[in-house]
């Protein structure tokens, strides 16, 4: 998965982030999995950017960010993820 991130392959950065959000296999390291949330969020995964826009509005693991969180919101909502439509508004 590290390798296929390097080399830019979104679905591979989504998995890989859960990993280290979640301590799979590796030591949990929730800085690293949020930064690599944003990689595929920002390109064509929009569907990572649920998860992304919820750590930024409870401040999980990162810092507490309304407006952060509203912009994921709104880009998830683009991918047709309804929950993230609700609250993008």
């Amino acid at each position: 998965l590290d390798r296929a991130c390097e080399q830019g392959s979104s679905d591979s950065c989504g998995m890989l982030s859960l990993h280290y959000l979640e301590g799979r296999g590796v030591p949990r390291d929730t800085a690293k999995g949020v930064a690599l949330l944003v990689k595929p969020c920002e390109g064509d995964d929009r569907g990572s950017c649920l998860p992304l826009a919820m750590r930024y509005q409870g401040g999980v693991g990162v810092p507490k960010d309304p407006a952060r969180a509203k912009t994921y919101y709104a880009r998830a909502c683009d991918a047709g993820i309804t929950l993230a439509c609700m609250q993008a508004r």
